[in-house]
């Protein structure tokens, strides 16, 4: 499954050869798709986080949806929250509706690539193991929890459990692959950040990680679950290797800011005069830590879309394939093509998701 600003939902069955569009239960204006959620135990539910902002930040259509696989066949979206006045149910309960829940699916007016508010804002976790689902919005991280006391299905009602305040948005978030209460927040300008969810409702434990206070795209831990990787957007790739310490921290030297594979430094960017853009991480089994970049200025510099793999022992990145196959990702024509998006979603096979005009899939194999 994929989704995007302009196409919605599309959905897959042959393991990504082939895709259709799958928007059926949601209304016109619900289809800027922000963010997609499934459990690691519940597979045959998937959740949509959706919305776009306007001129003055509010969100006239923005909330959630789920849909459920009954053999081989994906249902109609079924959007969560109550809105109008039985908002007051959900306030009863100490939370807010799912409909006032702030996402951005759709890509701002600027370059996307040079704009980090340019992106999808938006990120869902699904804790099905403890009957949880949290969000990362435009408003801060919160947490969704069944209510049979009030008639509440998971995802109608939600409780704020962190901000960070002056409108930083959380751009990523991940759960600890060994503590399912604590969580990793890439914001829009204040770095990342460690949050630790208290279910007796008491304020969380926040950390905010020392040594890199900017745009944090995509965070990803190693398949060892030791380090903690981020993509962050114009200032390259940055990495802890203490994310559960008193003091976290973020470095970008041993290997420093990608600038070009097989150079160092800022080599690459002062001879073409501009920055690439960093907007995807994640680790794949038996295959190190990728990241996708894109170039603000393709076609001229021959990074549309690129792709960039470290591997434990090694001291730089290397290339991935400069250019995808076309046939598969999609002309992006002069805009760039960034990789907003990696997962691993067979051992050692990534999907990904570009950014150009439109939505376009890619299946590199590792």
């Amino acid at each position: 499954m994929a989704a995007g600003d302009v196409a919605g939902v599309q959905w897959s069955t042959n393991g990504g050869l082939t895709w259709a569009p799958h928007n059926d239960g949601l209304a016109q204006g619900q289809t800027p798709i922000a963010a997609i959620g499934w459990g690691a135990t519940e597979t045959t539910r998937a959740w949509i986080a959706y919305g776009r902002k306007d001129d003055n930040g509010e969100c006239s259509v923005c909330g959630l949806a789920t849909a459920t696989v009954n053999d081989g066949t994906l249902t109609p979206w079924n959007t969560l929250g109550r809105g109008g006045t039985s908002q007051t149910q959900c306030a009863l309960d100490g939370k807010i509706d799912a409909t006032t829940l702030r996402f951005q699916g759709m890509k701002g007016t600027g370059d996307q690539t040079a704009d980090p508010g340019g992106r999808a804002v938006g990120s869902l976790v699904v804790d099905d193991g403890g009957g949880r689902l949290f969000a990362g919005t435009l408003d801060g991280l919160y947490v969704s929890t069944a209510n049979d006391t009030y008639g509440f299905a998971l995802g109608d009602c939600w409780k704020p459990v962190w901000n960070s305040g002056d409108g930083h948005v959380i751009r990523s978030l991940i759960q600890d692959p060994t503590a399912a209460d604590t969580f990793f927040a890439g914001t829009n300008n204040t770095g990342v950040w460690r949050i630790t969810y208290h279910p007796d409702g008491s304020p969380p434990d926040v950390k905010q990680f020392n040594g890199y206070t900017a745009a944090a795209e995509e965070l990803t831990f190693n398949v060892a679950g030791t380090k903690l990787y981020c993509a962050c957007g114009p200032h390259g790739v940055w990495r802890s290797t203490n994310p559960r310490g008193i003091n976290p921290a973020l470095s970008s030297d041993n290997r420093g800011v990608i600038e070009c594979a097989g150079t160092s430094g800022d080599s690459c960017a002062s001879a073409n005069g501009h920055t690439p853009y960093y907007s995807a991480i994640a680790a794949i089994t038996g295959g190190g830590v990728w990241v996708g970049a894109s170039d603000p200025v393709c076609p001229q510099s021959g990074l549309c879309h690129a792709l960039f793999r470290f591997d434990s022992g090694t001291d730089t990145w290397t290339a991935g394939p400069a250019v995808v196959d076309t046939t598969i990702l999609g002309d992006c024509g002069d805009l760039p093509c960034p990789p907003w998006w990696l997962k691993e979603f067979q051992t050692a096979r990534m999907l990904g998701l570009a950014n150009g005009q439109g939505e376009s899939l890619f299946i590199p194999t590792v």
